[in-house]
This record gives structure tokens, sequence and C-alpha cells, in this order.
């Protein structure tokens, strides 16, 4: 695991959200999205803690950032389980659009005629694990350690796990806010979703999109 350091922020820019910490004579960049886990808008004067690494042009910067200033350090810590239990339940609405969105692979899977426990088991078992894998990444993330490819949080979700993954964004409060990871979340979502209603429909879809497409290759050719 890289050295972890700290540091003052000595400078933020919050419409372009990033700022240079101070580390020792040297300015280190920092960009909003390099914090592992940020619960608010960084301030001149907070105290970071953080790994170096290299940005896409090869610069130096801080990855993997936290708050580590006493302040931050208590705004970091959990809400009282009450809390969360409660707020939880002010906000039920994300149930509601999984299950909205978990019929046509569920009536997909039923009309596969496989074994209905094995296929429930392997459902559920397959979205736990990915649920315990955003867990463990968050974790990571907040104790500024090495963290779980986001490749692998896609594979997990595009191979059936999407629904716990799913729910794990939403009670974790992870990876919700990055929007390319999110675009990336949406499309296997999608995929799914238009598989599932693909097959319900004995591959109408299909068979109407394979049609538009060799009458376009065939105008194509005429032309």
């Amino acid at each position: 695991m890289a050295d972890l350091l700290t540091a003052r922020l000595i400078k933020w820019n919050a419409q372009k959200g990033h700022g240079f910490l101070r580390v020792g004579r040297q300015s280190v960049f920092l960009h909003r999205r390099d914090f592992a886990l940020r619960l608010k808008e960084p301030e001149v004067g907070d105290l970071i803690r953080f790994s170096l690494g290299s940005d896409r042009m090869g610069r130096t910067c801080a990855l993997n950032a936290v708050y580590a200033g006493l302040h931050s350090q208590r705004m970091q810590q959990p809400a009282p389980k009450s809390a969360r239990f409660a707020a939880r339940r002010r906000s039920p609405a994300y149930l509601v659009l999984l299950v909205g969105l978990l019929l046509a692979p569920t009536m997909a899977l039923h009309k596969l005629a496989l074994h209905p426990g094995a296929t429930l088991a392997s459902a559920v078992g397959l979205s736990v694990i990915t649920y315990v894998i955003y867990a463990l990444d968050k974790t990571r993330a907040q104790a500024g350690h090495w963290r779980i490819p986001e490749m692998t949080l896609h594979l997990l979700a595009f191979a059936g796990g999407w629904p716990g993954a799913f729910v794990a964004q939403r009670r974790l409060r992870h990876k919700c806010s990055k929007t390319r990871f999110q675009i990336v979340f949406c499309v296997t979502v999608a995929v799914h979703q238009l598989v599932a209603a693909d097959y319900l429909t004995e591959w109408k879809i299909s068979h109407a999109a394979s049609s538009q497409l060799l009458e376009i290759v065939a105008q194509g050719r005429n032309r």
C-alpha cells in the first residue's frame, strides 16, 4: 500500500472542483473526484490525508483523499443507527424502482423453466456478493487503502449482481455520484432489461433490429 501523507488544503476552487495541498515546499494537486469519501465541500485550511499518485497527464496529484482534521473526522462518523434507519424508512422510492426493474428479468427467468430454487439462490447470492464487495470498497476508501477496481464492480453487476449494486449504491452512498461510473452501470441495467424483454417477446426486438440492419446494408449496396 502506498504511504499516506497528511497536508493542509491551501487553495480550493469550488466552481472547478480542485485545489492544492501544501506538502513541504511542494503544492500537490487535488481534485474533487479524488476524494474517497467527501461529506462536505472542501475548504482552505482543511487537513487532508491522501496517497500520492499521477493523473492522466502524468502530473503528481493526491489520490484516495479523506478528511484528517478532528472536525472532519467527527463529520465522517456514521450517524446513529436509529437515525440511519429512520432516514432509509423515509426514502423507500429506490426500492419501488428496484421492484419495477426486477419484473422483466424475473419473468424471463421463470419462462426459462429452470429449477426455481437454484435460480433464486443464484440470483440472490450474486447480488449479496456484489453488495458485500461494494461495502468492502467503501470501507477501504474510508481507511485510505487500495480500492477494488471499478471494472470488478461493473463485471459483478453485468454478471447479474446489478440488483445488489443498485441497493448498495443507495444504502451505502457509494459510487452513486460518479457520472462515468453511473453511465456504465445504467447501461448494464438497461442491457439486462432489454434482453429480458426481448426474450419475453420471442426475440421480436432482435428480429426487428436485424431486419432493419439488413435493409440498411442492402440499400447501401444498391447505391
